[in-house]
Protein backbone atom coordinates (compact mmCIF):
# COMPACT_ATOMS: atom_id res chain seq x y z
CA UNK A 1 0.00 0.00 0.00
CA UNK A 2 1.76 2.64 -1.32
CA UNK A 3 1.34 5.87 0.97
CA UNK A 4 3.22 9.74 1.02
CA UNK A 5 4.90 8.38 4.24
CA UNK A 6 6.09 5.67 2.36
CA UNK A 7 7.20 7.39 -0.69
CA UNK A 8 8.96 10.33 1.51
CA UNK A 9 11.01 7.39 3.40
CA UNK A 10 11.91 5.90 0.08
CA UNK A 11 13.31 9.38 -1.18
CA UNK A 12 15.13 9.55 2.01
CA UNK A 13 16.24 5.85 2.02
CA UNK A 14 17.75 6.57 -1.62
CA UNK A 15 19.54 9.70 -0.42
CA UNK A 16 20.63 7.97 3.08
CA UNK A 17 19.04 10.73 5.23
CA UNK A 18 16.70 7.90 7.02
CA UNK A 19 17.21 6.92 10.11
CA UNK A 20 16.30 3.97 11.96
CA UNK A 21 13.55 6.00 14.25
CA UNK A 22 12.17 7.75 11.40
CA UNK A 23 11.65 3.88 9.53
CA UNK A 24 10.53 2.48 12.66
CA UNK A 25 8.04 4.79 12.89
CA UNK A 26 6.67 4.20 9.33
CA UNK A 27 6.54 0.73 9.62
CA UNK A 28 4.26 1.36 13.14
CA UNK A 29 2.11 3.63 10.77
CA UNK A 30 1.77 0.64 8.46
CA UNK A 31 0.44 -1.39 11.20
CA UNK A 32 -1.99 1.15 12.65
CA UNK A 33 -3.76 1.46 9.22
CA UNK A 34 -3.78 -1.95 8.67
CA UNK A 35 -5.36 -2.64 12.50
CA UNK A 36 -8.31 0.77 11.98
CA UNK A 37 -8.40 0.53 7.65
CA UNK A 38 -12.28 -0.98 6.76
CA UNK A 39 -11.98 -4.20 5.67
CA UNK A 40 -12.52 -4.94 1.84
CA UNK A 41 -15.32 -4.20 0.89
CA UNK A 42 -15.56 -1.85 3.15
CA UNK A 43 -17.66 -1.68 6.67
CA UNK A 44 -17.24 2.18 7.40
CA UNK A 45 -18.86 5.19 5.38
CA UNK A 46 -16.89 7.74 4.54
CA UNK A 47 -17.33 11.24 6.39
CA UNK A 48 -20.92 13.02 4.74
CA UNK A 49 -24.19 12.96 5.05
CA UNK A 50 -24.83 9.15 4.06
CA UNK A 51 -22.15 7.97 7.00
CA UNK A 52 -25.27 7.14 8.94
CA UNK A 53 -26.85 4.49 6.59
CA UNK A 54 -24.97 2.71 5.06
CA UNK A 55 -22.78 1.06 7.57
CA UNK A 56 -25.87 -0.03 10.07
CA UNK A 57 -26.94 -3.14 8.30
CA UNK A 58 -23.10 -4.86 8.43
CA UNK A 59 -22.26 -3.56 11.83
CA UNK A 60 -24.70 -5.98 13.85
CA UNK A 61 -22.11 -8.75 12.16
CA UNK A 62 -19.50 -6.92 13.93
CA UNK A 63 -18.63 -5.95 17.60
CA UNK A 64 -20.31 -3.21 17.49
CA UNK A 65 -20.25 -0.75 20.65
CA UNK A 66 -22.59 2.57 20.79
CA UNK A 67 -21.36 5.63 22.83
CA UNK A 68 -22.78 8.89 22.94
CA UNK A 69 -19.82 12.03 22.65
CA UNK A 70 -20.41 15.29 22.03
CA UNK A 71 -19.41 16.61 18.80
CA UNK A 72 -19.31 19.65 18.04
CA UNK A 73 -21.55 21.05 20.46
CA UNK A 74 -24.42 18.22 20.15
CA UNK A 75 -24.89 14.77 21.80
CA UNK A 76 -24.77 12.28 19.22
CA UNK A 77 -24.96 8.42 19.27
CA UNK A 78 -21.73 6.90 17.08
CA UNK A 79 -21.59 3.13 16.95
CA UNK A 80 -17.63 1.75 16.62
CA UNK A 81 -16.89 -1.37 14.74
CA UNK A 82 -14.65 -2.52 17.93
CA UNK A 83 -13.04 -5.47 15.34
CA UNK A 84 -10.83 -2.19 14.02
CA UNK A 85 -9.40 -0.77 17.26
CA UNK A 86 -5.56 -0.06 18.45
CA UNK A 87 -4.67 0.40 21.83
CA UNK A 88 -1.74 2.54 23.06
CA UNK A 89 0.05 2.54 26.22
CA UNK A 90 0.58 6.00 25.77
CA UNK A 91 3.15 6.94 29.22
CA UNK A 92 1.16 9.96 31.28
CA UNK A 93 2.49 11.25 34.47
CA UNK A 94 0.58 10.32 37.32
CA UNK A 95 -2.55 12.09 37.43
CA UNK A 96 -1.98 14.07 34.45
CA UNK A 97 -3.10 14.59 30.94
CA UNK A 98 -0.01 16.33 29.55
CA UNK A 99 1.21 14.92 26.74
CA UNK A 100 5.22 14.30 27.43
CA UNK A 101 8.32 13.76 24.96
CA UNK A 102 8.38 10.01 25.46
CA UNK A 103 3.96 10.24 24.93
CA UNK A 104 4.90 12.00 21.48
CA UNK A 105 6.98 9.75 20.76
CA UNK A 106 4.55 7.04 20.83
CA UNK A 107 1.74 8.97 18.81
CA UNK A 108 4.40 9.49 16.29
CA UNK A 109 3.06 6.42 14.20
CA UNK A 110 -0.81 7.10 14.72
CA UNK A 111 -0.62 10.31 13.62
CA UNK A 112 1.09 9.26 10.14
CA UNK A 113 -1.38 6.67 9.96
CA UNK A 114 -4.73 8.80 10.72
CA UNK A 115 -3.11 11.25 7.50
CA UNK A 116 -2.37 8.22 5.58
CA UNK A 117 -4.69 8.26 2.42
CA UNK A 118 -6.05 4.86 3.87
CA UNK A 119 -7.43 6.43 7.05
CA UNK A 120 -8.04 10.06 5.63
CA UNK A 121 -11.53 9.49 4.60
CA UNK A 122 -12.88 8.10 8.01
CA UNK A 123 -13.97 9.26 11.42
CA UNK A 124 -12.48 7.87 15.02
CA UNK A 125 -12.93 7.71 18.14
CA UNK A 126 -9.93 8.07 21.22
CA UNK A 127 -11.08 6.87 23.79
CA UNK A 128 -9.09 7.00 27.55
CA UNK A 129 -9.02 3.96 29.90
CA UNK A 130 -8.08 4.08 33.90
CA UNK A 131 -7.18 1.51 35.97
CA UNK A 132 -9.88 0.95 38.90
CA UNK A 133 -7.97 2.48 41.59
CA UNK A 134 -8.86 5.60 43.42
CA UNK A 135 -12.62 7.86 42.70
CA UNK A 136 -14.84 6.42 40.03
CA UNK A 137 -15.60 10.04 38.53
CA UNK A 138 -12.42 11.07 38.87
CA UNK A 139 -10.77 8.36 36.44
CA UNK A 140 -13.82 8.74 34.25
CA UNK A 141 -12.90 12.68 34.31
CA UNK A 142 -8.97 11.73 33.90
CA UNK A 143 -9.51 9.37 31.23
CA UNK A 144 -11.73 12.20 28.73
CA UNK A 145 -8.89 14.24 29.34
CA UNK A 146 -6.39 12.23 28.54
CA UNK A 147 -8.63 11.40 25.02
CA UNK A 148 -8.91 15.04 24.88
CA UNK A 149 -4.91 15.63 24.97
CA UNK A 150 -4.23 13.10 22.52
CA UNK A 151 -6.83 14.80 19.93
CA UNK A 152 -5.39 18.01 20.61
CA UNK A 153 -1.66 16.53 19.95
CA UNK A 154 -2.58 14.88 16.73
CA UNK A 155 -4.47 17.74 15.17
CA UNK A 156 -1.69 20.28 16.42
CA UNK A 157 1.10 18.41 15.13
CA UNK A 158 -0.27 15.88 12.03
CA UNK A 159 -2.46 18.32 10.96
CA UNK A 160 -5.86 15.52 11.67
CA UNK A 161 -8.42 17.48 11.31
CA UNK A 162 -10.50 17.88 14.68
CA UNK A 163 -13.91 16.87 13.56
CA UNK A 164 -12.10 13.46 12.41
CA UNK A 165 -11.74 13.04 15.94
CA UNK A 166 -14.71 12.18 18.41
CA UNK A 167 -13.52 11.72 22.21
CA UNK A 168 -14.45 10.12 24.70
CA UNK A 169 -13.80 8.55 28.59
CA UNK A 170 -14.44 5.57 29.93
CA UNK A 171 -12.53 5.65 32.53
CA UNK A 172 -12.63 1.79 34.97
CA UNK A 173 -15.45 0.82 32.73
CA UNK A 174 -13.88 -1.44 30.31
CA UNK A 175 -10.66 -2.79 31.50
CA UNK A 176 -8.65 -4.61 29.59
CA UNK A 177 -7.36 -6.91 32.14
CA UNK A 178 -10.97 -7.17 34.53
CA UNK A 179 -8.61 -9.83 36.31
CA UNK A 180 -6.24 -7.40 37.59
CA UNK A 181 -8.02 -3.67 38.13
CA UNK A 182 -4.99 -2.18 39.27
CA UNK A 183 -3.04 -3.16 36.46
CA UNK A 184 -1.06 -0.63 34.04
CA UNK A 185 -2.73 -2.66 30.85
CA UNK A 186 -5.66 -0.84 31.74
CA UNK A 187 -4.73 2.54 31.65
CA UNK A 188 -4.24 3.29 27.58
CA UNK A 189 -5.73 5.33 24.97
CA UNK A 190 -7.86 3.13 22.23
CA UNK A 191 -8.55 4.57 18.49
CA UNK A 192 -11.44 3.08 17.10
CA UNK A 193 -13.21 3.44 13.60
CA UNK A 194 -16.24 5.44 13.76
CA UNK A 195 -19.09 2.96 11.61
CA UNK A 196 -21.83 5.68 11.76
CA UNK A 197 -23.33 8.81 13.54
CA UNK A 198 -26.63 9.32 14.25
CA UNK A 199 -28.52 12.37 16.58
CA UNK A 200 -28.88 11.90 19.91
Amino acid sequence: MPTKTALALAILCVSGLATPAFAQTDREATSIIRSLAPVSPPLAAPMGPSATTRYAPIVRAQRPRDVVVVDRGARVRIVVDTSRTRDFAIRFALDSAEITDYAAAQLAGLGHALASPELTPYRFLVAGHTDARGDFEHNMELSLRRALAVRDHLVAFYGIPADRLLVHGYGPTLLKAPGAPASGLNRRVEVALVASVAGY
